[in-house]
């Protein structure tokens, strides 16, 4: 390695170094100055020669003693509070993105995905995707790759990526196959990128992506507006005047017996069903047509297979 490589990768190792320090700082953790040096191959006087860096950047050290510590940042400094702030805002924990490395963190703070990835925040499920798939896709979005892979044990072919969105802490792919799907992202295996085939993505569907993702906060999205008209039971009537269980819920009505109606507008049933299901039986769907059968249906069939 010549010397003007070895000065180039002392300074980006040290720029990791800072980073890593900064979001340390954002979950409170205590660190040590020796165990910090063996993990990143350097001296205890390096490790403090950066913490002298972030000092003057407005973070202030409150020592624990034996070489521990934890950084603090000062709330007068702007720049750190306005990262600190959006950190929050785009994410809502720090340990949403697993196993990504500082890069993604500082380009993420940057702003540099807001066209790739769009987040919800929610309650949250172990994310169980492999972290050099989820780069993989990233990197599809971004250069207008097409791409292959298995969902459910089904080959998908030439399939145009446009976004990847998360919704209660899972990772979903928002792509056209035909028309436009939402994929979870655990569920996909044997990705290809198709370096050969690039997309060019339609403005019409860019703009209404970007407005459905807007409105709605499921990870359920087609092409296709759906109107659910929910009928809701006396008994558990007074929680949804309280709060908005169904995306893009509204009242539309009451009846005599202390019974109300739902209005939903949403692109997917998915957005729907399950919410119903996980109320009944104080929940009827009235429109569309047919759904109310095939809730039915689905009960029937779970009451009939029993439990395995």
């Amino acid at each position: 390695m010549s010397d003007f490589q070895m000065e180039v990768r002392n300074q980006f190792d040290a720029q990791q170094r800072l980073l890593d320090l900064i979001y340390s700082s954002c979950s409170g953790e205590v660190m040590e100055k020796s165990v910090l040096a063996d993990k990143y191959d350097s001296s205890v006087r390096t490790i403090e020669r950066d913490l002298e860096k972030l000092v003057d950047f407005g973070f202030q050290i409150e020592k624990l003693g034996n070489q521990k510590f934890k950084l603090v940042s000062s709330p007068d400094n702007p720049m750190i509070s306005a990262a600190v702030r959006q950190f929050a805002e785009k994410s809502d924990i720090s340990h949403l993105y697993p196993g990504l490395e500082t890069r993604f963190l500082r380009e993420l703070l940057e702003g540099r995905y807001d066209e790739i990835i769009n987040i919800s925040t929610g309650r949250f499920q172990q994310n169980t995707y492999e972290v050099q798939m989820f780069s993989r896709l990233i990197r599809a979005v971004r250069e207008k790759f097409r791409i292959s892979f298995n969902y459910k044990d089904k080959k998908r072919s030439s399939v145009e990526p446009y976004r990847l969105i998360n919704r209660g802490g899972v990772w979903y792919l928002l792509a056209r196959e035909e028309k436009l799907k939402t994929f979870v992202i655990s569920n996909m295996s044997f990705l290809s990128i198709d370096e050969n085939s690039e997309f060019l993505p339609d403005a019409a569907l860019e703009k209404e992506v970007s407005a459905m993702l807007k409105q709605d906060s499921t990870p359920w999205i087609g092409n296709e507006e759906l109107v659910f008209r929910l009928r809701v039971a006396p008994a558990v009537a007074h929680y949804f005047k309280r709060r908005k269980f169904f995306p893009g819920q509204r009242l539309a009505g009451a009846d005599k017996d202390g019974s109300i109606f739902l209005e939903c507008r949403v692109h997917h049933e998915n957005a729907v069903l399950p919410i119903v299901l996980s109320w009944l039986p104080h929940i009827r769907v009235e429109e569309p047509a047919g759904y109310q059968k095939k809730i039915e249906s689905m009960m029937d069939e779970y009451i009939a297979a029993g439990v395995r």
